[in-house]
C-alpha cells in the first residue's frame, strides 16, 4: 500500500510538471537497467546513443545509480548524471531531469518482468511512466517479458501512462506484455543490433595474431562463452557440473576434429565469478590438453570490440544473449544455452530452429557437444538464413526510437510510427 501511494504521488507530481513549457528541453536521458559490468546493457546503450548522436540529438546523458560500480567511458555519452539518495528524492530528481530532456529511454532488457528483482522492475517501469507524464517522449526500450511475470509488473503496465512507447524485443514478449499494457506494444529488435563493431586495440593484438595463426593452419574457430547464471545461485553443485560439461564437451570436440580451435569470450564483468573469471578457469583447464588451439579474450573489453571479435568466428556457443546478438548481427551462427525464454524470442526473428539447449540438458557434455557439432555442420545454411533476415534487422532495431529521434532535428518530421505485434 505504501509503495503504491508513493507511485501515485510521483505520478501526480510528474503530470503537474508536464504542464510547464518545454521549449528548452533537448537531447536524451538514458536509464540503464542496472549498474555497470554487463556488456549486454552497454551494447544496448551504445547502440542507441550512436544513432541519437548521428542524428544530432545531444546531449545524451546516462543515469548513474548511487552506490553502483562506476561506468566505464561509453561512446556517444555526454555525461553521467548522479542520482541523489532517498527514494522519493530520486523520483523528484528524475521528474526534473525528464523536463530538461526531449527524450527519455528506459533500457528494460530482461529486467522488467520481476525475475531478478520486482523492486527494480517496478522502478524501471515507473521511470518510463514519469518521463511521459513530465512531458518527455518516453520509451521503454525493447524488453523481454517472461511467462508468469511478477504481478506487480503487470499492474505497472496496466496503470502506466498511455503515452509511453512500450517496446517488446520479440513477438512472444510482445504478446505477454500486451495482455497488460494499455497500448499495444511495438515489436522491435534488440537495440544492441544498432551497435557497430569497434577497432581492436593494441591490448588485443595477441588475440588478433592468434586468430590469424589458427586460420593460417586451416582451422575453424568456435567462440565460447560460459555464463554460470543460466542456473540459479542456489544450485551451486549444478553450476560446477555445467562448468565440467563445458570442459569435457570442448575437449571431446577438439579430439574428434583437429581442425577446430576455441576462443573463450567473456561478455559480463560483474563480481568475482564474472564471465572473465570463468574464461580464465576454462583456459587453465583446457590449455594442457589443447595447447595453442585454445585462447581467451583478456581484460575488460567494450561490446563493440567483442562484436568485432565475434565476427571473426565460424560459430559461437554462448550463454549470454547479447553475445548471440553481436554474432548474429555479423552473420555468425550461434548455439545458445537458453534461459528465461530470451533466446527463443531472439531466434524467432531469424526463423532459426534447433540451435538452443536447456541448461538442464547442457549438464550432459555429450548433449552440449552434439549441439555445437550440429550447428557447425549446418553453419553455411544458418549463415544464409541470418543474411536473409538482414533487411529486417536494418529496420526493426530503429523502431525503438520515435521517428523524429532517428532524424536530424533540421529534417522535416515524418509521420508517427506504429508497429503492431502479430497475433
Amino acid at each position: 500500500m505504501k509503495q503504491r501511494l508513493i507511485i501515485w504521488t510521483a505520478r501526480v507530481l510528474a503530470t503537474f510538471a508536464g504542464l510547464f513549457p518545454r521549449s528548452s528541453a533537448r537531447g536524451a536521458l538514458i536509464v540503464p537497467p542496472a549498474g555497470s559490468g554487463s556488456l549486454g546493457d552497454e551494447a544496448m546503450i551504445e547502440g542507441l546513443a550512436g544513432v541519437l548522436d548521428e542524428g544530432g540529438h545531444r546531449p545524451i546523458n546516462l543515469v548513474a545509480r548511487a552506490g553502483a560500480e562506476p561506468w566505464p567511458e561509453l561512446d556517444h555519452i555526454t555525461s553521467l548524471l548522479r542520482v541523489p539518495g532517498g527514494a522519493f528524492a530520486r523520483l523528484l530528481w528524475f521528474i526534473r531531469q525528464s523536463m530538461r530532456h526531449e527524450y527519455v529511454f528506459v533500457v528494460g532488457a530482461d529486467c522488467v518482468d520481476g525475475h531478478y528483482s520486482p523492486e527494480n522492475s517496478i522502478q524501471l517501469l515507473l521511470l518510463a511512466d514519469l518521463g511521459a507524464r513530465a512531458g518527455a517522449i518516453s520509451t521503454l526500450l525493447g524488453s523481454s517479458y517472461k511467462q508468469g511475470a511478477h504481478p506487480a509488473t503487470a499492474w505497472m503496465l496496466r496503470t502506466m501512462c498511455s503515452r509511453v512507447r512500450v517496446c517488446a524485443r520479440d513477438p512472444r514478449s510482445g504478446r505477454r506484455m500486451g495482455e497488460h499494457a494499455r497500448c499495444e506494444p511495438r515489436l522491435v529488435a534488440d537495440a544492441a543490433f544498432m551497435l557497430k563493431p569497434a577497432p581492436l586495440t593494441a591490448e588485443l593484438e595477441p588475440i588478433t595474431r592468434w586468430i590469424g595463426n589458427q586460420r593460417a593452419n586451416g582451422r575453424l574457430l568456435i567462440g565460447v562463452n560460459y555464463n554460470r547464471q543460466v542456473l540459479p545461485e542456489t544450485r551451486a553443485q549444478d553450476r560446477t557440473r555445467l562448468f565440467e560439461s563445458y570442459c569435457l564437451a570442448i575437449q571431446d570436440l577438439a579430439e574428434r576434429d583437429p581442425s577446430l580451435s576455441f576462443l573463450l569470450i567473456p561478455h559480463d564483468y560483474r563480481g568475482k565469478d564474472s564471465d572473465l573469471a570463468q574464461s580464465e578457469r576454462l583456459y587453465e583447464r583446457l590449455r594442457a590438453s589443447m595447447g595453442a588451439r585454445v585462447a581467451y579474450v583478456p581484460g575488460r573489453q567494450t561490446p563493440g570490440r567483442l562484436k568485432a571479435i565475434a565476427s571473426r568466428m565460424d560459430m559461437v556457443l554462448t550463454g549470454r544473449m547479447h553475445l548471440a546478438i553481436a554474432s548474429l548481427g555479423s552473420a555468425v551462427p550461434v548455439a545458445g544455452v537458453s534461459y528465461q525464454g530470451k533466446f527463443e524470442g531472439l531466434m524467432d526473428h531469424f526463423g532459426i530452429k534447433n540451435v538452443l539447449i536447456d541448461p538442464e540438458v547442457a549438464l550432459d557434455p555429450a548433449a552440449l557437444g552434439a549441439l555445437v557439432r550440429s550447428v557447425m555442420d549446418r553453419r553455411a545454411e544458418i549463415r544464409d538464413q541470418i543474411q536473409r533476415a538482414f533487411p529486417f534487422l536494418s529496420r526493426m532495431p530503429l523502431e525503438n526510437l520515435p521517428w523524429r529521434a532517428r532524424l536530424n532535428p533540421e529534417d522535416v518530421q515524418a509521420p508517427t510510427d506504429m508497429v503492431k505485434v502479430p497475433a
